[in-house]
């Protein structure tokens, strides 16, 4: 995170201690007052209106976000129980009606 023009710190307000801009970086080239990071580790300086993935840290890891992401992984494992449930039904009903003749 950029504080001033030509000083990043990171968001949480800590120096930054580790720089690896790519050569020529930052240059502020349109505002640039992100960061971004290349497939080979260097750094590049871009504007907030590029559309980008992101990765956030916090401190204390928010309660309800914490909520949301256990409801989230319970629906899951609900949606795949279910699947598993139906196919083996499925299986096992298949296998048996073919056994069966009625008409004998």
């Amino acid at each position: 995170m950029k504080v001033n023009e030509g000083s990043w710190k990171w968001v949480t307000g800590e120096p930054l201690t580790y720089q690896n801009w790519s050569q020529g970086e930052p240059n502020n080239l349109d505002d640039e007052d992100y960061t971004e990071m290349y497939r080979d580790g260097a750094w590049n300086d871009l504007p907030v209106d590029r559309g980008m993935y992101f990765v956030c840290e916090w401190d204390d890891y928010p309660a309800h976000l914490s909520q949301i992401l256990q409801d989230r992984v319970v629906f899951l494992v609900i949606r795949i129980g279910l699947f598993v449930l139906i196919l083996g039904l499925l299986i096992f009903f298949r296998r048996d009606s073919s056994d069966c003749n009625v008409f004998n």
